[in-house]
């Protein structure tokens, strides 16, 4: 009777062993998927988000940076003339008009809609300094005049209207839109697998706190990699080793970056608050059992 009983003792502890084989395997998977999900998340909520584009560009000082590079140019492309530059100028690069022309601009193309940016309007405030300072001046009017004027108006107005875009938002849209065909696919895939997992983790095991322990577990693991990695990259500053010209983007690109790894941290101390409550049903799901 001893025996069969010693055997059966034997057998009740390799079948526990093998559960709990199998149950460590499967809180390897399931922290593998929640890795995968919460960077699927991050990184939509953080890198393909137009508020977060928005945020950033007036954080880094962009607009600033846009306005005093297109007064740069144009009064490079009017030196070569003679004209007074503050003339020619006046209420054309004002901080409040590249802030309003390039966000505008910038929301349009993030919306994929037509840009509401009024070109005429600018080589009309151009061309109306340029006939302000001729009439000032007495300078003689002639067809050549006529002709410099206005060609000069234009000139500037494209480099104007050249200096205002963002490229950047070109392949934003497109990356966008291959994301969003990609969580679609995967999302839903993860979901099963996780609920799955979590299914069998609680039916394999008899007392049930094991099970949520296993989970715990994966909750631990993904909080870890959340939280460490991304810590990492702020600390040692890593994300800003890039080379990316004219520096006004650098600004935007690294204050971006920042603003996206920042977000993981979340998603990590989101993970430690699951934790916090699997932790508290392992108490009184064990209390009672």
């Amino acid at each position: 009777m001893d025996k069969v009983q010693a055997e059966k003792k034997i057998k009740h502890k390799k079948r526990q062993r093998l559960r709990n084989g199998i149950s460590l395997i499967l809180a390897f998977v399931l922290s593998m998927l929640m890795l995968c999900i919460s960077v699927l998340f991050g990184v939509y909520v953080g890198v393909f988000n137009e508020d977060v584009i928005l945020t950033q560009l007036n954080k880094s000082g962009y607009y600033q940076k846009v306005r005093d590079t297109i007064e740069d140019n144009l009064v490079s492309d009017l030196l070569p003339t003679g004209l007074p530059w503050e003339k020619i100028l006046t209420n054309v690069v004002t901080l409040e008009r590249v802030y309003i022309d390039a966000k505008q601009n910038i929301e349009a193309a993030l919306h994929e809609k037509t840009s509401t940016l009024k070109e005429a309007e600018i080589e009309a405030t151009i061309q109306h300094n340029m006939e302000v300072y001729i009439r000032d001046n007495k300078v003689e009017r002639s067809e050549e005049v006529n002709k410099g004027s206005k060609e000069l108006s234009a000139t500037l107005t494209k480099e104007y209207i050249r200096l205002l875009q963002f490229p950047f938002v070109n392949y934003f849209i497109k990356y966008k839109g291959i994301y969003e065909k990609l969580m679609i696919l995967t999302v839903p895939i993860i979901l099963i697998l996780m609920t799955g997992i979590i299914i069998t983790l609680l039916k394999m095991q008899f007392f049930k706190h094991r099970a949520l322990r296993y989970m715990a577990y994966s909750c631990t693991a993904t909080a870890i990699m959340l939280l460490l990695i991304p810590a990492y990259l702020l600390s040692s500053g890593i994300y800003q080793n890039i080379h990316i010209t004219p520096l006004y983007f650098y600004n935007f690109i690294v204050n971006y970056l920042k603003w996206d790894i920042i977000i993981f941290l979340y998603i990590g101390a989101f993970w430690l608050a699951v934790l916090s409550g699997l932790l508290i049903g392992i108490f009184y799901v064990k209390k009672r059992g």
